[in-house]
């Protein structure tokens, strides 16, 4: 297997766990890894003996890492909302002591 771009790429493979996706009645098991420098068109060429189905994706780590930034960003934004919810309550029962204090209702 070689992968040419800007620059030909190392390809690992990988120890340990191994990822694999299921895609309707066809499972794919993570063969080789590879990283590349930037974004943009490689070429991957695969010799084998005979005709394969191959599947080129990111793995699961990669995408999760991808989007735990928004998902910190959509936590904070859960806190503050939550925040915000208790500050208006507490500030409309205050209100509405302040009120009957002035008033003389108890």
């Amino acid at each position: 297997m070689s992968i040419e771009g800007a620059k030909r790429l190392e390809v690992d493979v990988p120890s340990g766990a191994v990822e694999t996706i299921t895609l309707g009645s066809r499972i794919y098991t993570g063969a080789v890894g590879f990283r590349t420098p930037a974004g943009g068109d490689y070429i991957i060429r695969i010799d084998t003996a005979e005709e394969r189905e191959l599947l080129v994706a990111h793995s699961i780590g990669d995408t999760f890492a991808s989007v735990a930034g928004w998902f910190a960003v959509g936590l904070a934004a859960a806190f503050i909302g939550l925040l915000g919810v208790v500050l208006l309550i507490v500030g409309e029962v205050r209100r509405n002591r302040a009120r009957r204090s002035l008033t003389g209702d108890s």
